[in-house]
């Protein structure tokens, strides 16, 4: 992977982050960021391209309801 900072970054929405991640690492992508909530409200992780650019996961957070 390049030292060089990326040139771009993909977003990718989805609505299910944490198994799209697991699939892309599965499947050879080099893990960045396993999902995680941020912002309150967003579900994301990062992947990186074979040419090491990230690739952005992302979905909106939906919470649990409470009981």
């Amino acid at each position: 992977m390049s030292t060089d900072f990326p040139r771009a970054e993909v977003c990718l929405w989805t609505d299910d982050v944490d198994r799209a991640y697991a699939e892309l690492v599965a499947k050879g992508a080099q893990p960045l960021s396993s999902p995680h909530d941020f912002l309150g409200r967003l579900r994301a992780a990062w992947v990186a391209d074979p040419d090491g650019n990230p690739v952005e996961i992302v979905a909106e957070h939906v919470p649990e309801p409470s009981s």
